[in-house]
């Protein structure tokens, strides 16, 4: 089975995997997805999650419209660190969740 950890955080090749950078994965203008054989997040190979294109197509727009009504902030920004389990999962934290006025 394919180390989907150890190839996402491999010092040797990222420069700093620890740290959260979604803006990595995105070009000079972040309008698209850089394709490297190093972003798997649905698995590699023959165990790849089968429903991986359903999935991405579906939380787009999910997100493009929640994100048309609602306004996300962070009332405290604070530094989380990666809660240990079964898999890597994020602590606890608090949202606010304010939605749009009609534009």
């Amino acid at each position: 089975m394919t180390g989907i950890y150890e190839i996402m955080h491999d010092k040797n090749y990222w420069k700093d995997p620890e740290t959260f950078r979604p803006e990595r994965f995105l070009d000079e203008t972040h309008s698209k997805i850089i394709n490297t054989e190093r972003l798997v997040p649905f698995g590699y190979g023959k165990r790849m999650c089968i429903g991986s294109s359903l999935a991405q197509s579906e939380l787009y727009l999910f997100m493009a419209s929640f994100l048309q009504i609602f306004k996300l902030e962070d009332p405290s920004p604070s530094h989380l660190e990666p809660k240990a389990g079964f898999v890597l999962g994020v602590p606890d934290f608090t949202m606010k969740i304010t939605k749009r006025g009609v534009h």
